[in-house]
């Protein structure tokens, strides 16, 4: 009667520590600046972040989301705009290259889908032929950064893009 009893408890402990783990906040620092002096709230302006990968400004309209890692993925910082919740920005930076990145080879591989709107020999960029998204991939060593927005409807991503990508820093 006791063991079921024992069982029961620490299935419900780890079912509790596996959902506060997915829904805790990314790890690192923000630094938010555009502070009103007079009434003392924000203003659009641009936050920073930084972690022990990357550093990055990003536009004040965005937030931090929640984010985990998965396989291969040496950092990863997830973006969602605070007011209407319809744009959204990914950052990951994974070991690679952009000549054997599988999701810069899709983009190539579908015209249909995506045009190239800029590349050259450290970076390249994409957008979704519908203006949903665009995604940028900057190479670093044997590091790959790849900073992608979305959006719910139809829209210019390029402005939100550049504030970030403009600013990014690596942190080795």
């Amino acid at each position: 009667m006791l063991v079921p009893l024992v069982i029961v408890i620490l299935i419900g402990a780890a079912v509790f520590s596996a959902v506060r783990n997915l829904n805790a906040p990314a790890q690192g620092t923000v630094v938010q600046n555009g502070t009103d002096a007079v009434s003392n709230t924000q203003t659009p302006g641009t936050q920073s972040y930084s972690d022990s990968q990357i550093s990055f400004s990003y536009p004040g309209k965005f937030e931090l989301g929640t984010s985990q890692k998965s396989g291969g993925v040496l950092d990863e910082v997830n973006l969602i705009s605070s007011a209407r919740r319809d744009e959204y920005v990914a950052i990951a930076v994974a070991k690679g290259s952009l000549a054997t990145d599988p999701s810069v080879s899709y983009r190539r591989d579908h015209p249909e889908l995506y045009k190239t709107n800029i590349s050259s020999g450290s970076s390249v960029v994409f957008s979704k032929l519908d203006s949903t998204e665009l995604t940028g991939f900057i190479q670093h060593g044997g590091d790959v950064a790849s900073i992608s927005l979305t959006s719910v409807t139809a829209q210019d991503l390029s402005p939100d893009y550049v504030v970030i990508a403009d600013s990014l820093q690596w942190a080795r």
